[in-house]
This record gives structure tokens, C-alpha cells and sequence, in this order.
């Protein structure tokens, strides 16, 4: 039923019948409706079903997800159920129920609470909504009165509507003016809500039964009778009386009495003109249409031309008529005369209940049968009266007034139903707990919907088995989880579990839209360059991440952009988010320069530089790492420069009888470069790194006399500081860079702790003689 229009089914009114009445016994349950859905969705062969929340498919082990949109088809006589393109399921009546009644489905976009049955009617998808009787009210109320209106009004109309729908127990009702509106979730207003909570179960009775509570928008100002207005037997609750407080609304409407000029038309050849030519008064017409399809013309195509008689008559006590009369002329496409033109016809109804006639021409258009005035013309039927509706029971109009005067809900229920009572027919039913369903990922993937209870976020347990937690299930929703007991809440048939107690100290959460992304970690000990860093790590899907301050631990050049991301030596790195600070993946801090070693209970990770490595002045493939401000360099380099040693393992090597614990760097062993042999190896800048030289000091004599700067066993020869040059008197000049032209001879010197060293032969071939000494060599030049 339309906001403040008559409430009664137009069938009923051709038909003269009413609905069993239905006993008003005590009980303690809230009874359900079915709900079949025409007024919003009208004839549709296919409509699309979203849910909100989890929706099970009768019958069927398959949950509706509220992610997809799904489509109901009528199929041969059947309801087939589709996912896309896939068909779930196709039966004679497809049903859908919730796990938790707050849930919602929508049909072609307009939302309802409870459980539907799709089935076929007259080849068109047909839902009916089985739905408690007071969630429903919720929707009906604002579609019947103005949810504005003073909340009392609202009061009388919600026990008026609850009882309408009571006495219709049973039946299986509609959503439209035929029965009561009713618009689903979309409607919901939280002043007719809390009108229909404040009255929650109470009905009017009469003898101890559930009252047919009818009502309209206004009297007019008399109630009428409901034998008086239907012809339906009397009953004592609809007198006709004086109603002072209705708002009297006036309407008036006019019907043409001639709808078709015939003048021009060729009616030998209706085809020129048929489909082209319609009534004035179409809507009127079209009803009478069907009533002729109905009593003698059954498919046929009519054209109403005239109206020659609309009257009305027998007016009541109240100033209603309950009679009329109406006469109309009318052509049929395929009904000629002798000549061969359209035969225009007489059709008449007489004395036919005057709300008959008041459906056919409108009831929003002539909105009551209280007239006050007719007019006759030459070209009209013109009406005026008063009232919206059919008068007989609560005027919604006169309800409000009522309230606005101070009259209470039940007082102004006893008026418009008198001798009536207002009883307690039953309680609201126990509502399972409703908790917000949560978005939930585990570890940045999409994992099953948690719920929000108590401010935390419970996740199902198989959460458990996604991360790999130690647990045994004990039974009734109890868990044993790395040694702790801990109990999970039943939600929708599924235990689920606070996500906090599923591993305290290694899971943290992040929020995302809708939810949160719970993160599996195991906090790592942390060291940079050997020294134990405060702030820590997590070890995460195989791999350690560590706080963003390592960058300034390292002296790693970055940019914080927010939202934990870094420009890191020019890189974006998007960090994670563990309790609230920002850890980034290790190995992002310094590609190439970041290294790791296994320590108890974590990594140390160390930032180094790779340096080019030359040994002896040649390329050493193994390179090394400049390290805690040194140089340190592939352990091979013992073998390269044959220096002594035994390797002990974990790093510790036995070098010339010292012990010396070398480095982790990408898994291998470095040694800084000065303790392979402290005082043997020297070092000169290369490009990209250095070359280290290792040497044996040789105590150096000059034709018997001590050389202060002395020389160095390399390369398996003796090389002596050049200076010895000057000091033998041979001729030479310094061109730079170690390179000395001797006696016409360019030669390239070598560098040793910073100082040119020469090869004593190539001082002065075949001038230079040695002998051996004690610690060294005796030079004896001879020019």
C-alpha cells in the first residue's frame, strides 16, 4: 500500500471476500512473514541477488559470497542460480539463508533482511522474503505514514500495521498498496523504528482476536462502515462516526465523455489510425478494457470511444455513496457491421459497489466515495469530495491530529477501533549477537572475514594452519597454541579466535581498507658492523627485516617519503609495518653492500664497500670489503701469497702462529689485510681499491756500509729504496710515479708502505755484485 492510501486489495473488492480472521492467542514467539516482492521489481525473467554477510544456499554446501553479484533466472518452469557464467544450482525453489539475521540481500539493488525463495510466477523470477513480522514493520510504517510526523502518530500506525499483518498470518501477502508497502532495509528511518520498538508485539483484539485493522489517509471527517464501503459483513469496530480532528482533504477529478473523436477516421480501414489514436482518460479506460477482456472480449482489441453514463447513488449515513452506475461505448478491431465499418458497441455496469468504479478511475485520482459535489456537462462527469481513502477504520490524518492535541497512541487506537483492546500478542525473538564483519589478510594475502567483538579483531582458526602455529584442538572451541589454552568465540557455525592470543609477540597488524593484514613474525636479534642494534628485527617469510634507523646506524643516504616509504641510494623501498614502526628488508638497505652472518639468536649484518684487490700487482679474482675502516680481504689470499696458516673453521685461522677471527661477508671468510702478516704486507692506492705487497724486510749494506732505508724481499728478488741511487753515485732522474731512468734505462719502481723500492739488479746491471750477510745483503757497486 501507497504512503496514506487506501490499504484494501482491489481483488478483494471485485470479489467481495475477506481474509480469515486470525485468533489473537497468547504466544511467545514473533511470527514471520513471507513477503512476496512485485511493487519494486515488477516482471523480471532475470535480476541480479547481492549479499552482505554469509548467505547459504539451501540445499547446497555452497556459501554466498558477498564479494560477487550473482543472477536468478527463470528457466523453463525453474530457477536456475549463476555465479557468472557458472550455474550453481536449478530447482523448482531456490532458497537463501542468512547465518546472522542482520545480514542483508539485495534484489536489483534494494536491500532486505531475512531469507528468501526464488521461484517461477507466470514465467517471471518471483522472491518471497520470509521475514520477522517486526523487522518488516520497520520498513512498512515509513511507507505507510510520514516518518516526520510526531513519533506517537508513528505509534498508532505501527500496532495498526502489526495488526493488519497479524490477522493475514499465513498467507503469503505482497508488497503493495494490495496489502501494505513495503520497501526492504532502503526504507528503514530511526524515528518509525524506534515507534515500532516502543510497541514491539502489541496488537488490537476484539473478543480476544486479532482485529482486520484497516485505515486510510483521511476520512473526511466521518468513518465509514466496512459493509457500508466493501459490502463485507459488519463488523462492530468500523462504525460510521463524527471524526473532528480528520484534516478533511478536498480533491476533485473529471472524466471526458467523449475519449475517442471518431470524426476523420476511416472505419472501414482501422489500421491507418488505430495504434496511433488513444484515449483521453487512458488509465481509466484501460481498466475497463480489462474488464471486457474479462467478460466476453478475451484477447481482443478494444478502443473505449464514449462514456455516456458515470453516476453515483445510496449515499450512507457518513455521506458516501455505496452504488453506481457507468455506461461507455466502445469499438472492437475486428467487429464490423453490415457495411464494413467498426461497429460501435454498448457496454454498462449498474448498480455496482461504488468503490469499483472509484479503482477503475483512480484511486489517487478520485482518492474517497465521500462526494460532495457533481457536475454534469455536455462534455464531463466532474466530481469533488473529501477524504483519501476508503474511510472505514484509523484515519492517519485524524491520528495525527490527535497526537498534535495530546491524545496518547492506545486512546486514539480505542476511537478509530472502538471496543476494541491493545494487547501484548508476543515478545521480540532472541537475535543471535551481530558483530561487524572485518577484512582480513594473513601475511598481505586475503584470508576469511574476521568479526569485530570487544575492539579486537577475532580470525578463524584456520588462520592457525596458515601460519604454521603449533596447536591441538581440544574440543568446544578450545585450543592448545604453542603451550597456551586459549578459547575461540562461535560466529556463524566457525570458531574464531582474538588474533593476538594466536601467537603473542610474533604477530602484528597492520590496518588496511576494511580491515587489517596480521603479520607472522619472530623478533630477531640484531647486530650492524658487531655492535648489537637496539631497535631489532623480525624474521618474516624467509627473510629478515630490520628498522628503518639501521640507515642512520649505517650512514646509508635516504629520503623518508611517508607511508613507509624510502628513497634508499636512489631506490624506492616500501617498508613493513611490525608494532607500529616501519622494517625494511635487509638486503634493500645496501644491495651488494649488505652482508649477513648467523649469530646466536640472529644476524649481524654488516655494510661494506667492494674493493678492487691486487696482490702483488696482480688481480685478485676474491676482492675484498672496505670493513669497520679497514680493508679486508678474501682468506685466499694466504694461498696466493703462500703466507702460513691453518684454518680452524668458523672463521678462525692460525696465522704464522697467530689467531685471527676473520669476517662473514656474503658467505665467505675476510681477513684484514694487515694481520695476514703485520709488517710484511704493504699497500698502494689503485683504482677501484688497492694493491697489497707482501714483503720481508733485508737489512740493506753498501759496499760494507749499513743502508738506514734498507729493502724488501719481493717478487723473489731484493729491492732496495731508491735513494740508494744517490747514495752509489748512480746517474739517474726521477720522471714521477716510481718511474726512474738509470744509465739510459727506464724502470719502474714498486711501492712499499709508501716508499719506491727498485730491484737491485736493475740498478746497474753487471755493476752490482752481492754477498750474503747476516739478516740481508751486501751491495758492492763497481762503476
Amino acid at each position: 500500500m501507497k504512503k496514506l492510501r487506501t490499504i484494501f486489495l482491489i481483488g478483494i473488492l471485485l470479489l467481495g471476500l475477506l481474509p480469515m480472521k486470525m485468533v489473537a492467542e497468547a504466544s511467545m514467539v514473533e511470527p514471520k512473514l513471507q513477503v512476496k516482492l512485485v511493487n519494486y521489481l515488477g516482471n523480471q525473467t532475470s535480476i541480479s541477488l547481492r549479499v552482505s554477510g554469509s548467505y547459504s544456499l539451501d540445499g547446497t554446501s555452497t556459501k554466498l559470497s558477498s564479494v560477487k553479484t550473482y543472477s536468478v533466472k527463470a528457466e523453463q518452469s525453474k530457477i536456475s542460480l549463476y555465479d557468472g557464467s557458472t550455474k550453481l544450482i536449478t530447482a523448482e525453489d531456490v532458497s537463501i539463508t542468512p547465518e546472522n539475521e542482520k545480514y542483508t540481500a539485495s534484489i536489483n539493488s534494494r536491500e532486505y533482511h531475512g531469507s528468501f525463495n526464488f521461484i517461477v510466477e507466470n514465467g517471471y523470477v518471483r522472491p518471497i522474503n520470509n521475514i520477522y513480522l517486526e523487522e518488516y514493520l520497520k520498513s512498512v510504517v515509513p511507507a505507510e505514514m510520514y516518518a516526520s510526523w510526531n513519533k506517537e502518530a508513528l505509534k498508532v500506525q505501527a500496532v495498526a500495521a502489526r495488526t493488519y499483518a497479524y490477522y493475514r498470518l499465513g498467507k503469503v501477502i505482497n508488497d503493495t498498496t494490495s496489502y501494505q508497502v513495503y520497501g526492504g532495509a532502503d526504507m528503514l528511518h530511526p524515528n518509525s523504528t524506534a515507534a515500532v520498538l516502543e510497541t514491539a508485539g502489541e496488537i488490537v483484539t476484539y473478543n480476544g482476536r486479532a482485529i482486520d485493522a484497516l485505515f486510510s489517509a483521511s476520512n473526511g471527517g466521518m468513518s465509514e462502515s466496512n459493509y457500508n464501503e466493501f459490502g463485507s459483513p459488519a463488523l462492530p469496530y468500523f462504525p460510521i462516526q463524527r471524526d473532528d480532528f480528520d484534516k478533511k482533504l478536498a480533491w476533485e477529478t473529471s472524466i471526458q465523455k467523449q475519449q475517442i473523436n471518431l470524426t476523420g477516421l476511416d472505419l472501414k480501414n482501422p489500421n491507418l489510425w488505430w495504434n496511433s489514436t488513444s484515449e483521453k482518460d487512458s488509465d481509466f479506460t484501460a481498466k475497463i478494457k480489462s474488464w471486457l477482456n474479462q467478460n466476453g472480449y478475451s484477447n481482443k482489441q478494444i478502443k473505449i470511444v464514449n462514456i455516456t453514463n458515470l453516476s453515483f447513488y445510496d449515499k450512507t449515513e457518513s455521506g458516501r455513496v455505496q452504488r453506481g452506475d457507468l455506461g461507455f461505448q466502445f469499438l472492437v478491431k475486428d467487429r464490423l457491421d453490415s457495411t464494413g465499418k467498426l461497429q460501435l458497441l454498448n457496454g454498462d455496469m449498474t448498480n455496482v459497489i461504488a468503490d469499483r468504479i472509484r479503482s477503475y478511475i483512480g484511486t489517487s485520482v478520485m482518492r474517497s466515495t465521500l462526494i460532495t459535489e457533481v457536475i454534469n456537462t455536455s462534455s464531463a462527469f466532474s466530481f469533488s469530495g473529501l477524504g483519501f481513502g476508503h474511510g472505514v477504520g484509523l484515519s492517519q490524518h485524524g491520528a495525527n491530529n490527535r497526537v498534535n492535541a495530546g491524545h496518547r497512541y492506545h486512546d486514539i487506537l480505542a476511537f478509530y477501533y472502538p471496543g476494541t483492546k491493545l494487547v501484548k500478542q508476543y515478545e521480540l525473538h532472541q537475535e543471535a549477537p551481530v558483530y561487524p564483519p572485518v577484512k582480513v589478510q594473513l601475511n598481505g594475502y586475503d584470508f576469511n572475514t574476521g568479526y569485530s567483538i570487544g575492539g579486537h579483531t577475532y580470525v578463524n582458526w584456520n588462520a592457525l594452519k596458515m601460519f604454521a602455529i603449533p596447536y591441538t584442538y581440544q574440543g568446544d572451541g578450545v585450543f592448545l597454541i604453542e603451550g597456551r589454552t586459549v578459547k575461540a568465540k562461535s560466529i556463524d557455525g566457525a570458531w574464531y579466535i582474538n588474533w593476538y592470543s594466536m601467537s603473542p609477540g610474533k604477530i602484528t597488524a597492520e590496518k588496511i581498507t576494511g580491515g587489517y593484514n596480521f603479520i607472522y613474525t619472530t623478533p630477531t636479534k640484531i647486530q650492524l658492523n658487531g655492535v648489537d642494534f637496539a631497535e631489532g628485527g623480525y624474521f618474516h617469510n624467509g627473510t629478515t627485516y630490520i628498522n628503518w634507523n639501521a640507515l642512520k646506524t649505517l650512514k646509508i643516504p635516504y629520503i623518508y617519503k611517508g607511508s613507509g616509504v624510502f628513497v634508499i641510494e636512489g631506490r624506492s623501498v616500501k617498508a613493513k609495518a611490525f608494532n607500529g614502526d616501519w622494517y625494511i628488508e635487509w638486503k634493500e638497505l645496501s644491495p651488494g653492500r649488505i652482508t649477513a652472518e648467523k649469530i646466536s639468536g640472529g644476524y649481524n649484518f654488516t655494510y661494506t664497500n667492494p674493493i678492487k684487490i691486487q696482490l702483488n700487482g696482480i688481480d685478485f679474482a676474491k676482492g675484498g670489503h672496505a670493513l669497520y675502516g679497514a680493508t679486508y680481504i678474501h682468506w685466499t689470499a694466504l694461498q696466493t701469497l703462500k703466507i702460513p696458516y691453518s684454518d680452524k673453521g668458523n672463521g678462525v685461522f692460525v696465522i704464522e702462529g697467530r689467531t685471527v677471527q676473520a669476517v662473514a661477508v656474503n658467505g665467505e671468510w675476510y681477513i684484514n689485510w694487515y694481520s695476514m702478516s703485520p709488517g710484511k704486507i704493504t699497500y698502494e692506492k689503485i683504482t677501484g681499491g688497492y694493491n697489497f705487497t707482501y714483503t720481508n724486510p733485508i737489512k740493506i749494506q753498501f759496499n760494507g756500509i749499513d743502508f738506514a732505508k734498507g729493502g724488501h724481499a719481493l717478487y723473489g728478488a731484493t729491492h732496495i729504496h731508491w735513494t740508494a741511487l744517490q747514495t752509489l753515485k748512480i746517474p739517474y732522474s726521477d720522471k714521477g710515479k716510481g718511474v726512474f731512468v738509470i744509465e739510459g734505462r727506464t724502470i719502474q719502481a714498486v711501492a712499499v708502505n709508501g716508499e719506491w723500492y727498485i730491484n737491485w739488479y736493475s740498478m746497474s746491471p753487471g755493476k752490482i755484485t752481492y754477498e750474503k750477510i747476516t739478516g740481508g745483503y751486501n751491495f758492492i757497486y763497481k762503476p
